[in-house]
């Protein structure tokens, strides 16, 4: 143990020499910021400085090197962190099998697989035993209630359990291993058998324990493996069994093994030797005679005897489990390391408690425990020793704030919360110098930010509470509050740099100057305004290389990046813009220069590389492979490559291969939160950096080029519309409505955890490659018809990209959009433009119709209006004469009426006067009747009420002759001539005698109207074959050849026609017209103007 205490200790001393200063730092401006404090540093009391003194961690039984874990629990999705069992499949899936439930993890995302009742495509159980692969790529799960096959096409799940086929069956349905030999064959253990599946018959085969050499040597299975000469190994609770795969013969040797009773677990290393964990320690089996080999690990008793698994690394470590931790053992140099849980810091392995070991095919280190699984990418390479250091020490999480290291080569540490860590490397030892309200000799807080050095020997703190000096020496502290005006500056300080004359002083207050001849300060707040710097804050100085009058400053928003003249003030400042050539954002975090001219500039929105003679900027981030786009700090080393402490990890940017290279927790760097400017480097070339939760450090040059063995991205999983799609080749081929696509995408390095970078674009949809998501997803929807590449690649460890991978998809037109459907359109439309063209044809024809029909239609309109017009004036005229018709006789009667009431008032009435006078007002009463009745027939017309009495055998000359001289007497005393001159002496008729009287005296009547005195009426009756006309000639006025048409319409008469002499026959010929229709006849009419006129009734003889 002694020895093991000493080696750790050289080993620690080895590391401290790594900070021995071997190039001087600049003493003068070191010397000019302690003449700045100097006068009232000597006015301070010496005391003993409040300080912790605390000794170096030494290891104890083994070897202990603190190492990051990347932690996976139910956090991270994981359906239980009870593990059980890990495996990675050919595709680079990790399957995780938990007490409650299967996990597929691709290092972004976590699929669960579980048991539900009543759901034949579940697990059998929530409890997973063994997982392994097939030939074929299907997942075999074993569970404390069977197997299940998962099917690599589709993922769904086959059951094997104990309602299966007889000759299915297995020996037991409580799974302890499953392993695949170098045959690809496929072997089950179980609590009661060992089974091997029989593919061309589909049946497993079954051995059992008989007792004999020739059988297994339990039923109790407990692990399967094959060593190098094709014997597979059955590891059981009694002993070990060998089966020849070329034969399946049994080997038992009872007596060779014996001892080596109740296996937990063998794995084989790269030698070819057998290790196993046993209730009996651990044992090898040489690979050359299979001899027995006892092996006592140096890890202590208890441990030894507790340790369950065992794992054979690529590197020919041996790593062993137990429920007290994990067990490093290189049988090289046989040494041995622990890692045990420490809940008091973040990355621990997250349980003592460990129930499997995996390594991955690139290395990686899979240890499930009852509390998730830690994962340990065993490369790693960034030293974490100044950390233990710290945690050993009950300094368990530090954020680290800034670095110095002193021109005596000791090195200083200032935290956020813990106040200034020093390490003296005479004494090898650690000094805490912190805040104590009861001690004078304390700082003035814990919370630094920022440490330089005075002269030889002192060094200036920066506190958020007032500056302080600390002499190495005595170890006295002198505190300068933030109540002094004159050290105000200081108090605000970010960053801090001497040229020898002055301090320039980087503040959120902005930039100051503090002279080291008068000790007094300027502000340049104002000098920014002038220049339209609104925001004058400076997070950052860089002092120009080539003139020692330029500083560039780090502005803030508005401010950007500032070239700032020591004497005149600010030049210029340089804004983000959309141009390409310009800063990616305004607000600076951090700004360092390299020897090739150029700034290299960190900001919250990528690194800007800015070339000072030219002017230029070039812009880097996260789809250049940059891990971050938040940068907090840069250091530049000795090869001019460029460190970059991110909000997600360190960067490594190689100026001469542009090209990053990413690294976080899983490779060993503690804490991925860089803090802003806290970073250093050493004369030795050491870098530092400060994270929120400690210290970086590592020399550049011993970070090996990592070589990751995964080339290309993993597309498996294709969602179309939210369900699994089956690949089954490079293309794709999709209906029209299958246009929402989600592609799943990983490389399977889990190495570099939250560290991979991927850059994916479908072609078709993006031009630019687009930065993928954490969840390892691409979504695209509502995607048209046509072809599309989806592309995506990631960078690899050493920061190169990975080949590209990709997959076609044609998403098919809809059949209404296909060539068919096309060619059918074109023969439709042509149809239907000759269609419409032979339509347009017949239509223009019909429109040229109608529009002649119309037209003809509006010239008959027009005159009907005209008519109608001149029908209602005469309407009105004839209303009015009407009315005077009816009032003449009223008048009339009323006369006579008044003229014999005078008369018998005078007594001078007789008989003979009243005859007379009673004769007159019948004559008027008749007539006044005779106008009544023509009316009411006339309306009895329009209703078709009308009707006419046919009598047999009427003679019609008699009964005209006789009308006509009935009227001789008023038509001679009107001075008309009267001439009847029948044809024909008799003519038997069937008619209405009354009616055919009634027409004659209106057709007379009429013609008596229109003649003037001394004309002629004539009455003329003929035969004409069947009918007999009767005819009724004037020599009146005419009727000219419009009236014509309109001369047998109710209340119309010729415009030749004088209104005002119009008397009951005005609706006389529209009677006389309905009457000989009504006998079957008709009325014809023959006029010329001013030669009179003919009316012709005709009427059917029989």
């Amino acid at each position: 143990m002694t020895n093991e205490v000493k080696n750790a200790k050289n080993k620690y001393n080895n590391y401290l020499n790594f900070v021995k200063i071997g190039a001087e730092m600049d003493k003068i401006k070191r010397n000019i910021i302690l003449l700045i404090l100097e006068l009232m540093f000597l006015c301070s009391n010496v005391d003993i400085a409040y300080a912790d003194m605390i000794e170096f961690y030494k290891s104890s039984i083994a070897q202990i090197d603190k190492v990051n874990f990347y932690n996976l629990t139910t956090k991270n999705g994981l359906s239980n962190n009870i593990i059980t069992d890990i495996y990675q499949d050919s595709l680079g899936y990790i399957w995780i099998g938990t007490e409650d439930g299967l996990n597929q993890y691709n290092g972004n995302i976590v699929t669960e697989y579980n048991y539900e009742s009543n759901d034949g495509s579940s697990l059998t159980s929530t409890c997973i035993t063994s997982i392994n692969e097939d030939n074929h790529g299907n997942i075999w799960v074993g569970t404390d209630a069977g197997l299940n096959i998962i099917n690599r096409t589709d993922y769904k799940v086959t059951r094997i359990e104990e309602n299966e086929d007889t000759n299915a069956m297995l020996s037991d349905y409580s799974i302890t291993s499953i392993y695949r030999d170098s045959n690809d064959t496929m072997w089950v253990g179980t609590t009661n058998g060992l089974n091997r599946y029989d593919e061309e018959k589909n049946k497993f085969i079954k051995y059992y324990s008989d007792g004999t050499n020739r059988s297994i040597t339990n039923n109790y299975i407990t692990d399967i493996d094959e060593d190098e000469n094709g014997y597979l190994w059955i590891s059981t609770i009694d002993r070990l069994s060998i089966i020849d795969l070329d034969n399946y013969n049994i080997y038992n040797n009872e007596n060779r093994y014996n001892n080596h009773v109740y296996i937990y677990q063998m794995d084989k290393d790269n030698e070819g030797n057998i290790w196993t964990a046993s209730k009996n320690g651990i044992i090898k089996i040489s690979s050359r005679n299979y001899e027995l080999g006892d092996y006592n690990i140096d890890v202590g008793e208890n441990l030894n005897k507790d340790i369950t698994k065992v794992l054979c690394d690529r590197k020919g470590s041996v790593w062993f489990a137990s429920s007290s931790g994990l067990i490093k053992y290189i049988p090289s140099n046989n040494t041995t390391k622990l890692y045990q849980s420490e809940i008091s810091t973040s990355n621990h392995l997250l349980s003592n408690s460990i129930r499997c070991l995996y390594e991955d095919r690139n290395g990686t280190l899979w240890i499930g425990t009852n509390n998730g699984i830690s994962i340990l990418n065993v490369r790693q390479q960034f030293s974490n020793k100044i950390n233990n250091i710290l945690r050993k020490n009950e300094i368990h999480v530090s954020s680290i704030t800034s670095f110095l290291q002193d021109s005596e080569n000791d090195l200083w540490i200032g935290t956020e919360q813990n106040g200034v860590i020093y390490f003296n490397i005479d004494e090898n030892k650690m000094i805490r110098f912190s805040y104590n309200e009861n001690d004078e000799n304390s700082l003035s807080s814990n919370s630094i930010k920022y440490i330089t050095q005075g002269k030889p020997g002192v060094i200036i703190i920066s506190t958020d509470k007032g500056m302080n000096k600390i002499d190495k020496e005595t170890g006295k502290i002198i505190k300068y509050g933030v109540e002094k005006e004159t050290l105000n500056p200081f108090n605000q300080g970010l960053k801090m740099i001497n040229d020898g004359q002055d301090v320039w002083i980087a503040t959120e207050g902005g930039l100051y100057r503090s002279s080291n001849n008068t000790y007094e300060y300027e502000n340049y707040k104002e000098n920014f305004i002038e220049n339209g710097i609104e925001n004058y804050k400076v997070f950052d100085i860089y002092q120009d290389d080539d003139d020692e009058n330029i500083l560039w400053l780090a502005g803030g928003s508005g401010g950007g990046l500032i070239k700032f003249h020591k004497t005149k003030g600010v030049i210029k400042n340089y804004l983000s813009s959309p141009e390409d050539d310009s800063l990616s954002y305004e607000s600076i975090n951090c700004i360092q220069g390299d020897r090739e001219g150029n700034l290299w500039i960190g900001t919250e929105s990528g690194l800007n590389k800015f070339n000072i003679k030219e002017e230029a900027f070039v812009k880097y981030c996260e789809k250049d492979g940059l891990g971050s786009d938040y940068i907090n700090s840069i250091i530049i080393d000795n090869n001019e490559d460029i460190w970059l402490g991110t909000s997600k990890g360190l960067s490594k940017f190689i100026l001469s291969e542009n090209r990053f290279i990413n690294f976080t927790e899983v490779d060993g760097i503690y804490g991925d939160q860089f803090n802003k400017r806290a970073s250093y480097k050493t004369k030795e070339g050491q870098l530092l950096f400060g994270t929120t939760k400690g210290v970086v450090s590592f020399n550049p040059n011993d970070i090996e080029k990592v070589i990751s063995k995964e080339d290309k991205v993993i597309l498996d999983k294709v969602f179309i519309n939210s369900d699994l799609y089956t690949i089954k080749g490079e293309n794709v081929e999709l209906k029209y409505n299958e246009n929402n696509i989600s592609i799943q995408y990983f490389i399977p390095d889990y190495t570099r955890i939250e560290g991979i970078t991927y850059l994916y674009k479908m072609d078709g949809v993006n031009s630019e490659w687009i930065s993928g998501n954490r969840d390892g997803y691409a979504n695209y929807t509502m995607l048209k018809p046509g072809n599309y590449t989806f592309r995506v690649k990631a960078s690899n460890s050493d920061g190169s990209l990975t080949e590209e991978s990709s997959i076609r998809f044609v998403i098919k037109e809809p059949f209404w959009k296909s060539n068919l459907a096309y060619c059918t359109y074109i023969s439709i439309a042509v149809i239907l433009i000759l269609f419409f063209i032979q339509r347009v044809k017949i239509l223009k024809s019909l429109v040229d119709k109608q529009t002649k029909e119309i037209n003809s239609q509006m010239e008959e309109n027009k005159k009907l209006y005209e008519r109608n017009i001149r029908n209602e004036k005469f309407k009105n005229d004839y209303f009015v004469n009407l009315s005077h018709e009816l009032r003449t006789p009223i008048n009339v009667i009323l006369s006579i009426v008044q003229l014999i009431n005078s008369l018998e008032a005078s007594g001078s009435m007789n008989k003979e006067k009243a005859l007379k006078y009673i004769d007159v007002i019948k004559k008027n009463s008749n007539n006044l009747l005779n106008i009544i009745n023509d009316i009411i027939d006339s309306s009895k017309i329009e209703s078709g009420a009308y009707k006419i009495n046919k009598q047999e055998n009427i003679d019609i000359v008699y009964l005209v002759e006789e009308t006509a001289l009935n009227m001789s007497n008023y038509i001679n005393n009107k001075g008309i001539d009267l001439i009847i001159d029948p044809e024909i002496e008799e003519m038997p008729i069937c008619c209405d005698p009354k009616e055919i009287e009634r027409c004659v005296i209106n057709l007379i009547g009429n013609a008596v109207k229109f003649t003037e005195s001394g004309g002629k009426i004539k009455i003329l009756i003929k035969e004409n074959d069947n009918n007999v006309s009767i005819s009724i000639v004037d020599t009146g006025f005419g009727i000219s050849k419009d009236d014509q048409e309109f001369i047998f319409k109710r209340f119309e008469q010729g415009k030749g026609f004088n209104s005002t002499q119009v008397s009951s026959s005005g609706i006389g010929l529209t009677l006389v017209k309905y009457i000989v229709e009504l006998h079957g006849g008709q009325v014809v009419l023959e006029s010329e103007l001013n030669k009179g006129s003919t009316f012709t009734i005709i009427l059917p003889i029989s």
